[in-house]
């Protein structure tokens, strides 16, 4: 398992890189350029010189400057001339030489043959705590004796300014460095704190704690987290309560017909009912309770949002008449008739006929027990929809019963269990419909609304 970080430490790390970075990259650039600029204003001052013989009227043991040589921001360039066995002569016209001086740390060099005598090009040398650029020039004294002028040049000021100027980068870079972790530590800080909020909240979710969380943050993405999960934990609420009520209506719905079929089976065994009056009763409430179970295992079925619902295309005009033929014997009794308003051209939808002939099933129960004279069954077309009405002739309903119509286990009057219209409503939206409700004196009037599949084709 791959090791774990902590946010700050992250944070941390990719700071204090980035900062250690940047001033390496200063630092490496720097001391190219001062270097750079070093050796080549020593090259450009040696170069102009190495031309330079001995003039023609120099003794051996004399040797005087022919011209001044020019200076540059480093130092002078000055000048050794040197025996093949590698013996300094001295000009005279220099003041004395003393330890300290460049002279005497090039002639040393010479001395100890850290110098080498070949001609052309510009080379460097280290001797003692200074730096120096020479070239070497051969020449020949009036005596025939093949001497050396060893150009040189100091550079140990700009080496030494160098040398200063990197140190102060080094210690800037780490009071910069030192900074950067305090900042970074103090900032990684202030980001997993409401971080660590997050989580401690989602925690609390996740134990049932739904209460919201009252913490503001000023980072906008951080607010954007806590606002949707707030809004989530309403949602976890709100269906742990629907839940609870559920269940709480639904083993009291349970608990009826199974107390009226106990009592009237002890009563049976004891003689106090007769087999024909007891039975009959007995079978109505198992067929009630059967339905009642039924019901409840297909909302549990769609609240679980369960994809294996075989879906095929289908016309929905063939499934509204066979939803309400089941019907015709329950009409001809009470007298009510079915008018059907349906297009000549199939309307076709993708779904599962048993849910939806559920559905229907439902809303046609509900206007058989309000109707008076006439059930109006419709579909048809339009903007992209598909509509199909449900209407009655009967008495409509209150605006307060409107309302809590698919709650679940809501009874309106003459209800039956309550959880029919739920089951409307939750089948119409596992298709991504809706359902709506007009009320009035003349009746009542179900609209489903589905979106039409031969409209969404041609988007």
């Amino acid at each position: 398992m791959k090791k774990l970080k902590s946010l700050k430490a992250r944070v941390l790390f990719l700071l204090s890189g980035l900062i250690l970075l940047v001033f390496l990259l200063i630092f490496t650039a720097f001391n190219l350029l001062i270097s750079s600029y070093i050796e080549s204003s020593a090259t450009e001052a040696l170069t102009r010189v190495r031309s330079d013989g001995i003039p023609p009227d120099m003794a051996e043991d004399r040797v005087r400057p022919e011209k001044k040589y020019p200076e540059i921001p480093g130092g002078s360039t000055e000048r050794l001339f040197v025996t093949e066995d590698y013996e300094v002569l001295v000009p005279d016209f220099y003041p004395e030489v003393t330890e300290s001086s460049p002279l005497f740390e090039v002639k040393t060099a010479v001395e100890k043959r850290e110098i080498s005598l070949e001609e052309g090009g510009v080379k460097r040398l280290t001797a003692g705590e200074g730096l120096y650029y020479y070239t070497v020039v051969k020449s020949r004294s009036l005596t025939g004796m093949d001497l050396y002028e060893v150009h040189f040049i100091n550079m140990s000021n700009l080496y030494d300014f160098e040398k200063n100027l990197s140190q102060m980068l080094l210690l800037i870079m780490s009071v910069a460095l030192l900074l950067t972790v305090i900042l970074g530590y103090l900032l990684a800080g202030r980001i997993v704190k409401p971080v660590k909020a997050l989580s401690v909240f989602a925690k609390r979710m996740g134990e049932g704690d739904y209460d919201k969380m009252e913490s503001e943050f000023s980072d906008l993405e951080l607010h954007e987290l806590k606002t949707v999960m707030n809004e989530t934990s309403e949602k976890l609420k709100k269906y742990q309560e629907d839940q609870r009520t559920f269940f709480q209506n639904a083993s009291h719905e349970l608990r009826t017909p199974l107390q009226i079929i106990k009592s009237n089976a002890e009563a049976l065994e004891v003689g106090l009912l007769e087999k024909e009056k007891a039975l009959p009763v007995m079978k109505c409430e198992v067929d009630h309770l059967g339905s009642l179970v039924e019901d409840i295992i297909l909302l549990s079925k769609l609240d679980a949002r369960m994809e294996d619902l075989k879906k095929e295309k289908l016309d929905l005009r063939e499934t509204l008449s066979a939803s309400s033929e089941r019907f015709m014997s329950l009409l001809l009794e009470k007298g009510l008739t079915i008018r059907y308003d349906f297009p000549k051209e199939p309307v076709y939808f993708t779904y599962e006929e048993k849910t939806l002939e559920r559905a229907f099933e439902n809303l046609l129960s509900n206007a058989v027990r309000y109707a008076r004279h006439e059930i109006c069954l419709s579909v048809s077309r339009a903007e992209g929809r598909i509509f199909i009405r449900v209407e009655d002739d009967g008495d409509g309903m209150a605006e307060e019963t409107r309302k809590k119509l698919f709650d679940r286990f809501y009874k309106g009057k003459d209800g039956q269990h309550g959880i029919g219209l739920s089951i409307v409503k939750s089948v119409i939206s596992a298709y991504e419909g809706r359902i709506e409700v007009k009320s009035g004196k003349d009746g009542t009037a179900f609209i489903v609304i589905l979106p039409d599949p031969i409209e969404s084709e041609y988007l």
